[in-house]
């Protein structure tokens, strides 16, 4: 992609599209959850993969049927040289290679009047986006796996070919098919109903297709040969005698693994009895409950070295009692210590009262959480209670029973006038007597059945006997209990609040827990902020020159550097105009630009001036260590959970200071500079340095796209106008001097751009949505119930529903192309030097044909790179997972290659803790260089302050934080926008009766399917639609119910992609289709979402 996104806040709100339930977008204005590549746009899922039975006996079969195998391909480089038989269905035959615009539905086409380009716009959802096409990235949590690479033949490249498969052929895998766990070898990648799928051998000699994001453990040591993969062929119809032997060696090898695996069973499972007590977070005893309800993170590996440990340890013990010799321990084998590991996963898997496993991408992070002392002690109580029948339950059941037989018409009378509703309020319902109040025991069940939310569902439910039984004994909840009926009862009794986002709340990271972190950090400002009152009270600071690098290590946790580390060695831009360009609402201004001519002609120098954090911290800090278990901020509608402390992260390094940059004292900074040919774009030469800037401009987009003669993309409110006012900023008065500069900047930018577009990358929009929410902080219970009464919640929070255009602005374009281009000065930088860094890399896609990739490379904006995102789906183009590594790689939606550097995240050290990395790397590299007499560049790994292995863990543990903070992310929009747009339903149709568009009889549409709308008795919303939609992949149908299929769609008014569902009759839809929807589902709880039906 050519126009990277600047933060990963404005990311975060564009999770928009995946508000639908079950729907993961990937397009280039949300995020994809899952750990795995998936199509380029949400295509419809299923809950059954395909098979093809192989008998052992003479591994052959039927297979899957033709039509199943429409818009299907291989690829892979296992099979070079074997049969390779492609088939793709009429409608990819016969595309255009041009772009098919004229398909595009006509009410979608009317929006490209939006645009403010002075050509002749392209038809709307093609326009350059602004967003960072989203990677999902591969790292290894404690072991290096290496999917992200084909290690193919000589001819391919060898082990260091780019990427052309999620997993490497012969990769042996668990993964989920129809709910139950498969474990087989991956022969190869295919492409089969617009998703990725892998073809995996399993040992009972059949063939299944499981969906690449169902991977749920993954070996990283290849005990199957490729050699022998290759001999497998691809052709599951008819195999020749080499191929059926090939596939029984496979076989047979990976029974022998299963055996293995059975055996250490016999010696692991024991151990892990005793895992829980050893990784659970242990109170002490003066501690409060909050302290013994703390959740901790642990990974697979962390559990299989201890259990590792723990099994010599008893196996010495039982030596030295039976009197036996000390025997010589084998060195353990690669493939052994994957055994372990994966046998120390299966029975983590197994104890979901112990462990909760995450619900996407385990197999890459490998990250567990691990419950509470209160949340076992909980589960055993109330489930001893139910089982004695103890007289806690019935009478629990009868409080409950009356509390919400008060509350429910309160509730309802308070949603009825949604749409005037005053500020949200608390109020405890002690004052009156005739309601019971909760005792402790009723609190155990009621924190019991609360915690019901954190459970995993890749694991079964510890609650499966506990919470359904209560909630039908209460009978209020008619026969459907399930998540959303859990929540709406917490609500009903006062333990929720109808605005909790619990998704958040009870998510794989404690965000509440996390922001608490930061006691004593106020102290250890005040100790600084002492001591520089002092040094300037004697003229300044006591130290000047910068320290040697003997002293980073004698540093404590509690210590800031003494001085700036380069403080000898900055350059000082002096009254450089710099422009620091972010939204009215950004508080971490940690990036801004300047550009000035070069004294070659024809070329200028294009500046990423970024905040400088390291100025102060060290990588030992206790605050430094914070950030890394946080990994970047957290931007939630409801608040922000930031990387680092205010005191760092807007008061002393957010460019500008936040308005307090006294005039003169200038800010320190570090400058990624490149040397640009202005009409080329080429780079013809790079800085990195330590600087100091003093003309520094705060100002906004829209600011800057009205000094250029354009506007700020248009944003539209379709549930109403807007009522949540931003916070207030110091922003700079804008000068007339600032034109020149921004318009030199425009267009070198684009010249820029426009150079890697050459090269590879692609540029798609959609429309999407997102939500401010006001008051912050929003009035809130207790996360576990504490209070003896119930506790009504009324009003209602303000919540502003906006839905962005998919346009492009000058504005954004500058700022998106100068980052990328500071993360490639970067990425020269580490590679000149021979010396390790965070680099971010990406795979060119892949197609269902040969010609696939040809035709929508050629189909692009010669100028932006734009393609029509419906184009991506009928050529059936699927986009490869991202990958984070210690050295150079392509990254090809960026057009940026090897040879050039790569490119490294810098430019957000404020909110991502890999930048921080970065840049403690490159200043590292810098007092060497300068330590050196005459200086210059070295090549010498001294010049690293991490080691190739050193940073490889770093970033891989980052991006596995980093991969949960977006999980959270997504939930919490998806949360909002359903919240906004329940009450929108029921503002304009209090008594939830079906509401048509204006002018429209909904008797011509089709009535909402059972098993889709079923409402509670206090529905938690009405029936929005129809409305006019365009759909994003084809029909799939339903594993469990082959009556209805399911699509993925696009309202875009709402900019909001959902999957939808519809008759298999009246299919099947394909993309780009006309359609209606109606919205008749919005959920609050673990899991929000919207949910509706489609119709023509």
């Amino acid at each position: 992609m050519l126009l990277s996104s600047r933060s990963s806040r404005s990311l975060a709100r564009s999770a928009a599209s995946s508000l639908g339930r079950g729907i993961h977008s990937t397009g280039p204005s949300s995020f994809s959850s899952s750990s795995t590549s998936t199509a380029s746009l949400p295509s419809s899922s299923s809950s059954s993969s395909c098979s093809s039975s192989l008998p052992l006996s003479s591994l052959s079969s039927p297979g899957p049927s033709t039509s199943q195998f429409q818009k299907t391909a291989r690829f892979s480089s296992s099979n070079t040289g074997s049969r390779r038989t492609t088939t793709s269905s009429s409608s990819l035959s016969s595309s255009a290679s041009s772009p098919r615009y004229d398909a595009l539905p006509s009410f979608l086409r009317d929006l490209s009047s939006q645009s403010t380009s002075s050509r002749k716009p392209p038809p709307p959802f093609i326009k350059a986006s602004v967003k960072r096409t989203p990677e999902v990235t591969i790292p290894s949590s404690s072991k290096d796996v290496e999917w992200n690479h084909v290690h193919g033949t000589e001819e391919e490249g060898g082990r260091n070919a780019p990427s052309k498969v999620v997993f490497q052929p012969g990769t042996i895998l668990e993964a989920l098919k129809a709910q139950t766990r498969i474990i087989g070898v991956v022969l190869d990648t295919v492409i089969l109903e617009e998703r990725l799928r892998l073809r995996m051998l399993t040992p009972a000699g059949t063939i299944v297709y499981p969906y690449a994001e169902s991977v749920l453990f993954a070996f990283s040591s290849n005990s199957i040969p490729l050699s022998l993969i290759q001999q497998t062929g691809i052709v599951d119809l008819e195999m020749t005698a080499s191929e059926t032997a090939a596939r029984s060696k496979i076989v047979g090898s990976l029974r022998q693994i299963l055996t293995d695996s059975t055996e250490l069973r016999n010696e692991i499972d024991p151990v892990m009895d005793e895992a829980w007590e050893r990784f659970r977070f242990k109170a002490f005893e003066e501690q409060d409950e909050e302290a013994r309800r703390k959740r901790v993170l642990v990974t697979t590996a962390q559990v299989a070295e201890w259990v590792k440990e723990e099994t010599e340890r008893r196996r010495e013990a039982r030596r030295i009692l039976e009197g036996g010799e000390a025997k010589v321990e084998k060195e353990e084998t690669e493939l052994f210590k994957e055994l372990r590991l994966h046998r120390v996963y299966r029975s983590m898997m197994k104890r979901p009262e112990c462990f909760i496993a995450q619900e996407t991408a385990q197999w890459k992070t490998e990250i567990w959480r691990v419950r509470s002392e209160e949340d076992v002690k909980e589960m055993e109580l109330v489930d001893g209670w139910m089982k004695s029948k103890h007289h806690n339950i019935p009478s629990f059941i009868t409080k409950c029973q009356t509390i919400i037989d008060h509350t429910r018409p309160l509730l309802s009378s308070h949603l009825a006038s949604s749409s005037s509703s005053p500020p949200p309020s608390l109020a405890p319902l002690d004052s009156d007597p005739s309601l019971p109040t909760f005792t402790t025991s009723d609190r155990v069940i009621l924190s019991h059945i609360q915690s019901s939310f954190l459970n995993s569902k890749n694991q079964r439910s510890p609650f499966a006997s506990t919470v359904p039984t209560l909630l039908k004994k209460i009978d209020r909840y008619g026969g459907t209990v399930d998540a959303k009926a859990t929540f709406q009862f917490l609500v009903e009794v006062g333990v929720r609040t109808p605005w909790d986002d619990v998704g958040t709340m009870f998510g794989l990271i404690e965000l509440e827990a996390r922001a608490k972190e930061d006691d004593g950090v106020r102290d250890l400002f005040e100790a600084l902020e002492k001591k520089e009152e002092v040094e300037a009270k004697k003229g300044g600071k006591s130290v000047k020159s910068s320290p040697s690098l003997s002293t980073y290590n004698s540093l404590g946790p509690d210590e800031f550097y003494p001085s700036d580390p380069l403080s000898s060695i900055r350059h000082d831009f002096g009254d450089l105009p710099v422009y620091v360009i972010d939204d009215i609402e950004a508080s971490e201004l940690d990036d801004g630009v300047s550009v000035e001519r070069s004294s070659k002609e024809g070329h200028v120098w294009i500046h990423a001036h970024i905040a400088d954090p390291t100025t102060l911290l060290h990588p030992k800090h206790r605050l430094s260590r914070l950030a890394a278990q946080r990994s970047s901020t957290s931007y939630l509608p409801q608040g922000n959970f930031a990387l680092l402390p205010e005191e760092i992260s807007i008061e002393r390094f957010s460019l500008g200071k936040n308005g307090k940059l006294v005039a003169g004292e200038g800010q320190e900074c570090m400058t990624f500079s490149a040397e640009v040919n202005e009409s080329s774009g080429e780079v013809v030469d790079y800085k990195i340095r330590a600087g100091i800037i003093h003309n520094i401009n705060v100002t906004t987009y829209s600011t800057v796209c009205q000094l250029l003669g354009g506007r700020r993309r248009p944003t539209s409110f379709p549930l109403g106008s807007p009522l949540v006012r931003p916070p207030s900023k110091l922003l700079s008065e804008p000068l007339p001097s600032w034109t020149p500069d921004l318009q030199l900047l425009l267009r070198t930018s684009r010249a820029v751009a426009f150079r890697r577009l050459r090269k590879g990358g692609l540029n798609w929009s959609l429309p999407a949505f997102n939500v401010k929410v006001s008051p912050k902080p929003l009035p809130s219970l207790p996360v576990h119930p504490s209070s003896s009464s119930a506790i009504l919640a009324s009003g209602s929070p303000v919540v502003d529903y906006e839905v962005q255009s998919p346009a492009t602005d000058e504005a954004t374009e500058i700022v998106s192309i100068v980052m990328t281009l500071a993360g490639n000065v970067a990425g020269r930088f580490f590679r000149d030097r021979n010396i390790p860094g965070p680099y971010r890399t990406y795979p060119s896609p892949v197609g269902t044909t040969q010609d696939s990739m040809a035709q929508l490379l050629e189909s692009r904006d010669p100028r932006t790179g734009n393609v029509s995102p419906f184009d991506i789906a009928r050529f059936g183009v699927v986009f490869l997972p991202g990958a984070m590594q210690s050295r150079p790689g392509a990254h090809w939606m960026m057009g940026l290659e090897e040879k050039e550097g790569g490119y490294v995240r810098v430019t957000s050290p404020l909110r991502r803790y890999a930048d921080l990395i970065a840049h403690w790397q490159i200043k590292h590299a810098l007092l060497v260089e300068e330590s050196e007499k005459g200086g210059g560049k070295s090549s010498s790994l001294e010049t690293a302050l991490m080691n190739d292995e050193e940073m490889h863990r770093a970033i891989a543990a980052a991006d596995s934080i980093s991969s949960l903070v977006q999980q959270t992310q997504r939930k919490s929009l998806s949360f909002w926008g359903a919240y906004a747009l329940s009450r929108y339903a029921r503002t304009i149709d209090p008594n939830l009766v079906s509401n048509p568009a204006p002018n429209d009889d909904l008797s011509s549409y089709p009535p909402i399917p059972k098993d889709v709308f079923e409402p509670l008795p206090t529905p938690p919303a009405g029936r929005l639609g129809p409305y006019r939609s365009v759909i994003l992949g084809s029909s799939v149908i339903n594993g469990a119910d082959q009556s209805r299929s399911s699509v993925s769609v696009l309202v875009p008014e709402l900019g909001l992609q959902f999957e939808a569902t519809h008759p298999s009759t009246e299919g099947p839809y394909e993309p780009g289709d006309e359609a209606r929807t109606l919205l008749d589902r919005m959920d609050f709880g673990p899991r929000p979402g919207v949910a509706g039906v489609v119709f023509r």
